[in-house]
């Protein structure tokens, strides 16, 4: 199936205005209970009420959702980046409700690159079997995984580090060749291949 977002807030637009579906169908198809109905979510941004649905494979993601009380269809595709899709989906719902959001610099900040070779090489895990490769250039500090494209890790002090996209903290220990990462309630210990 090729589709557009055009194509789909055509089709979520159509579905609320009686075009696709009886009004009774439409309330079918919205949850009565929860959040999951025969075919739409129930979300919930700072209580304005929308119903819609998402999607993911091999990496592309998309989500269509309506607000009924405002008439607001919102549609949204991603093929990837290092910026969580849900900032995205929450700075375009805030610009649009009227709520402060500031608004990203995607600025990179840059450390001395002598420093972050202290951090850099393949590393592993006893806590996980995925191996991690740190790399630095031009004063920043990056992180790859087999088979994945490596992405820019935000420095929050000279030793502790952040990725958005995967909602981790890296901190790396005074001792060459340590690092932890947290994520969400888990941690990982890593440290250098021999």
């Amino acid at each position: 199936m090729v589709s557009t977002t055009s194509d789909m807030l055509e089709f979520i637009q159509a579905l609320f205005n009686g075009k696709l579906v009886t009004p009774k169908q439409l309330e079918l198809m919205k949850p009565e209970t929860g959040n999951f109905g025969l075919g739409m979510f129930k979300f919930d941004f700072s209580g304005h009420i929308s119903f819609g649905h998402t999607g993911n494979i091999d990496g592309i993601f998309a989500e269509i959702c309506y607000f009924p009380k405002e008439k607001v269809a919102v549609a949204y595709f991603s093929n990837g980046g290092i910026y969580p899709r849900n900032e995205v989906l929450t700075g375009v719902m805030s610009i649009y409700f009227n709520m402060p959001y500031t608004i990203p610099t995607f600025k990179v900040m840059r450390l001395d690159t002598a420093r972050l070779m202290h951090y850099t090489g393949t590393y592993i895990s006893k806590d996980t079997q995925l191996k991690i490769t740190i790399t630095a250039d031009d004063g920043i500090l990056s992180i790859a995984v087999p088979g994945q494209q490596a992405f820019p890790l935000q420095p929050l002090s000279n030793n502790t580090f952040e990725s958005k996209m995967l909602g981790a903290t890296f901190a790396f220990g005074t001792a060459k060749g340590m690092f932890t990462i947290t994520q969400g309630n888990k941690t990982f210990n890593y440290s250098l291949e021999r």
